[in-house]
């Protein structure tokens, strides 16, 4: 199990290891609280708004009522994803 929850966490890790950046971005680690169909439809918007040729990263976890979205990349882009959650 240590691996999976490594693999998870990689997003945070990548971000936090890239000294380098030549632009502005957020990593941002959401916990949630939810029921299964709510957090079936928090699955289906975050991959529905991860869009091809943006660098950025985003996983989904859930244990139970606990679901944890981490997403990174250009900060315009995690800032609409998230607030876009919200608007729905």
């Amino acid at each position: 199990m240590p691996g999976i929850k490594s693999k998870a966490n990689a997003v945070v890790y990548d971000f936090m290891a890239d000294t380098e950046k030549k632009t502005n971005k957020i990593c941002s680690v959401l916990d949630y609280v939810m029921e299964d169909d709510e957090a079936s439809e928090l699955s289906k918007y975050y991959c529905k708004t991860m869009k091809d040729g943006v660098d950025a990263a985003f996983k989904y976890e859930k244990h139970g009522k606990n679901v944890r979205v981490i997403i990174s990349g250009p900060e315009d882009f995690v800032l609409d994803a998230i607030n876009g959650w919200y608007k729905n």
